[in-house]
Order: structure tokens, then sequence, then C-alpha cells
């Protein structure tokens, strides 16, 4: 097949080598979605619903201090309990070599403000993460389900996706939800 490719000259070698390159990607999972059907997801409304309903329902939010800071940060209802049952913990955060790593203590951090919590029980607990959009919360709910918990990705995340110009927080997502939010 590759030869017909190459030498009847109905695919050039670069663009061979890209299409070989993602199938073999995407065979080993490097660009695999599998985890994004795997992780069972709500969006931010029904979310805002299991919160208000249960006691002992947590959302973890995953975003970088940064944007809590210059984004929002979600509310159960506008004025939030204390403690409140929305948990802040960086799935990524700033390496010192710059860019965005794994944070290494993601785990540690958050069973350690879970546990101290009164209204958490890890048998009867659920956890709902967001990030900006649902990446990172995809990813965290994985782990979280892998350490045994109850973790349900929530779609869209705190911004949403891009408009068509680029832009989030104009389409979904809990602010477009008109779910309770501040600015920190």
């Amino acid at each position: 097949i590759f030869h017909i490719f190459l030498f009847e000259k109905k695919m050039n070698p670069f663009t061979l080598f890209l299409v070989l390159f993602l199938f073999i990607s995407t065979y080993q999972g490097v660009y695999s979605l599998k985890s994004l059907t795997t992780v069972p997801s709500e969006v931010p409304e029904t979310v805002h619903k299991y919160l208000l309903a249960n006691n002992n329902t947590f959302l973890i939010d995953v975003r970088t201090f940064s944007e809590l800071r210059w984004v929002g940060i979600p509310l159960i209802e506008q004025e939030d309990a204390t403690p409140s049952r929305i948990i802040h913990v960086e799935y990524l955060h700033w390496s010192q070599e710059g860019g965005l790593t794994k944070n290494p203590n993601f785990m540690d951090e958050l069973l350690k403000k879970l546990y101290d919590h009164p209204n958490f029980s890890k048998e009867n607990s659920t956890l709902f993460t967001m990030c900006c959009c649902g990446g990172r919360s995809v990813k965290s709910a994985t782990d979280l389900i892998n350490a045994g918990f109850k973790a349900v990705n929530t779609f869209y995340g705190f911004d949403g996706d891009y408009n068509d110009n680029h832009q989030r927080g104009l389409v979904n997502g809990w602010k477009v939800s008109n779910l309770p939010w501040k600015s920190d």
C-alpha cells in the first residue's frame, strides 16, 4: 500500500509520514479520546442541581490559581457555605522549567482537603471535576475513578467552548448557564 502512495505519486512522502505518525500516535493513545468516553459527565446545570440537593457532593475545581483570580470562581449558592464544598487543587501547575505540568501532589492535596471536610465520605460522596473547558477535568476525574472515588466530569467546564471568534465564556459552561459565581 505504501508503495502505491509513494511511487504512483498519489501522496508525497511528507503527507505519508504525517498520516503514519497520526495513525501510530492514535493507536498508542497519544491522541486517543478514549478517556472522554469512559468518564461519566454532566452539564453544569445538572452538576449545580446535585450540589444543591446533596451535602456530600463536591465540586473539585482543578484550574490554576491565575484562572481563578482572573476568570472567576464557581459557587453553589450566592453566599457559599463554610466549609465550602467547592475545593480547588491545581491539576496542572507552572513548572520552574516553564510551561504547565501535572501537579505531582494533586491527589495528596485533594485528599487532605476532602478528608478534612465534615461532609466527605469516600463511600457516599460524589466528586464533580471542573476546569476551564473540560480537558483537565476529564483527566482528574479519571485519576479519581482509578483511585476508587465516584467522580464525574463537568462538560464545558467554567468557560465553555470557543465561539466563532475564538472566545470562551460566550457559548456554554458554568458562567454562561447563569449559575452562581464570583470574581476573586
